[in-house]
């Protein structure tokens, strides 16, 4: 197993896999049992031993729970209320373990600390943002551009954009799917320094009942908001949450819940049977899957935004629209399509900075970028 370091956004990620796919390619010292057999895909993601779930992913669910009641909250300044910046700050670091009161459990965990480092100051300026505009939101200010307000969208509910028609919602929930979520999925838990041959495959953790590798995959899969019984056997018993939910409503077009919940369950199921070989495959769907499922919500949003007039119906997708594409920068950085570089430079060249003045040619160029890359071209128009 090679290990390479991979700069991202001038910073220095932990080791990032070089997968190897054939037995000759493997180092020596690897005592994964070579290809022979091939792993099978469980129906579902529950592994058990000695009668018990070896699954834990508690700490994401609490992760997914606490972004859930954050967007509550801005939701309330969509409507017209006024929100203080200390409760939705407080509730983005968890201050004293229930958001300083603005919780409805306690929990240990956090968002901010499992944020990409240079993105936590981007999310508090957005939150500081939404409070100011909160102020103007209540006073029923009407947003234009230059001018930070609420607009109504066709369904007559309100939402708050600023200045440029950035809708705070969107910036901030959406935006903390990407660089927290799928930051977390891509750039931590399928790294080597979580997944790799040299972590722990043979003892169980003190106390608990799975081994770290074990362990740490389950926590890529908890950031995937998917039941474990999604998606071919989904009985409706579980809810299928931000990442695992767009699969599923792109599902029609994209065809991707399949594939990455199989990829989840079968690489789950190589490390159980101890096959590096399977997991390394797996790993690279995931990741490639991931990143389609992030351009064809992009993608989604582009035509949602050229088939509306009403302002506020429009910057609604438009801010969901950048939101997704920004998570483009957060792909593994041994498989993914863009560099960082390339991901802003799409954004900049075809959605700018002020959302008011987006175009529909600047839409349609990213569309077709975006298809071409990612391989949607017979479906782009139906996303």
């Amino acid at each position: 197993m090679i290990i390479n370091n991979i700069k991202f956004n001038h910073l220095i990620l932990p080791a990032v896999f070089v997968f190897t796919l054939t037995a000759c390619e493997k180092d020596e010292e690897d005592d994964i049992k070579p290809v022979v057999n091939e792993v099978s895909t469980p129906a579902t993601y529950s592994f058990d031993r000695n009668g018990a779930s070896s699954i834990s992913y508690s700490g994401q669910t609490e992760r997914l729970n606490q972004l859930d009641e954050l967007k509550a909250k801005l939701l309330i300044a969509d409507g017209g209320s006024q929100v203080q910046a200390a409760d939705l700050l407080a509730m983005f670091a968890n201050t004293g373990g229930n958001g300083n009161g603005n919780f409805s459990f306690t929990s240990t965990k956090q968002l901010e600390d499992k944020t990409f480092g240079p993105d936590v100051a981007y999310f508090q300026d957005y939150i500081n943002k939404t409070a100011t505009a909160s102020i103007d939101g209540a006073n029923n200010v009407v947003a234009s551009n230059g001018t930070a307000g609420l607009l109504t969208r066709s369904n007559n509910n309100t939402i708050l954009v600023d200045e440029n028609g950035m809708e705070f919602t969107q910036a901030i929930e959406k935006g903390l799917m990407g660089a927290t979520f799928f930051y977390q999925m891509a750039n931590v838990y399928t790294t080597a320094d979580k997944i790799g041959a040299d972590v722990n495959n043979t003892e169980m953790v003190n106390g608990q009942n799975y081994t770290t590798l074990e362990h740490h995959f389950d926590e890529a899969f908890g950031y995937f908001g998917a039941p474990v019984d999604f998606r071919a056997n989904y009985n409706g018993s579980e809810p299928v949450r931000f990442w695992a939910k767009y699969a599923n409503s792109l599902e029609a077009n994209s065809r991707l819940s399949d594939p990455l919940m199989n990829a989840f369950k079968k690489g789950r199921q190589a490390i159980v049977e101890n096959r590096r070989d399977v997991l390394n495959e797996q790993v690279i769907i995931i990741n490639q899957q991931l990143e389609r499922l992030i351009a064809a919500c992009s993608i989604h949003y582009v035509n949602k935004s050229l088939s509306i007039s009403n302002t506020g119906d429009r910057l609604h997708y438009l801010s969901e629209l950048y939101a997704f594409t920004r998570a483009l920068r957060f792909a593994h950085p041994s498989f993914r399509k863009y560099n960082i570089t390339e991901v802003d430079n799409l954004i900049s060249t075809n959605i700018g900075t002020n959302l008011w003045d987006v175009t529909p040619q600047g839409l349609n160029t990213l569309k077709n970028e975006l298809s071409n890359t990612y391989n949607f071209n017979s479906v782009k128009d139906a996303l």
